[in-house]
């Protein structure tokens, strides 16, 4: 998770499953557009299947980007 580095950031991986917060900094426009784009990198990278994501107050659950 070195691609958030610039965002308070823990990371927690349970029997399989990872789950991610991130404490927005910023223009949260562009904070949660970043944060988003680390996560898609780190999915394929890793090959995970899923995590879920915790951006400030809210939840979301994102599986790897399709590859065109």
């Amino acid at each position: 998770m070195q691609r958030l580095h610039a965002f308070p950031t823990e990371l927690a991986e349970e029997e399989g499953s990872c789950e991610v917060r991130v404490s927005l900094v910023g223009n949260p426009d562009r904070a949660v557009v970043e944060v988003l784009d680390f996560v898609d990198g780190w999915l394929l990278e890793y090959g995970l299947k899923a995590v879920r994501v915790h951006l400030d107050e809210r939840v979301y659950t994102l599986t790897p980007p399709r590859r065109p």
